[in-house]
């Protein structure tokens, strides 16, 4: 957006306000400055706005418990990563003392019997 008012040249500009690393007096450079405040301000509004509004239904998180099963496997059907022997590599954020290390079966039977009630469908595995 400013490149206009550092570069741009009598012969294209066609006024006296041409760049100024090209002996312009600065004045294009300040209303390229202006609409990058400009644009700015109403990105930064309009976005706020929209999140805020989001915020307020809750639609910015999906439920907990499909975070805790794992969107690739809620959302997509699958699973995101697999072992060298074709059996999917499961994560878990609430395995064992927080740590990130992979949940057995039971584990998952269990965080998806919990999730039955939240959950409307969950796609094979």
């Amino acid at each position: 957006v400013l490149s206009v008012g550092l570069f741009g040249t009598e012969t294209y500009m066609g006024s006296a306000s041409w760049g100024v690393l090209y002996g312009g007096s600065g004045l294009q450079l300040g209303l390229q400055a202006a609409g990058l405040a400009a644009i700015a301000a109403w990105t930064g509004i309009l976005s706020f706005s929209l999140f805020k509004v989001l915020n307020h239904y809750n639609l910015l998180r999906v439920h907990e418990v499909h975070e805790v099963i794992g969107l690739d496997v809620t959302h997509h059907g699958g699973h995101a990563y697999y072992r060298y022997d074709g059996t999917p590599e499961l994560h878990s954020p609430v395995s064992q003392a927080g740590s990130s290390r992979p949940t057995t079966a039971g584990s998952l039977r269990k965080l998806e019997s919990l999730a039955r009630g939240h959950v409307t469908e969950l796609h094979p595995m």
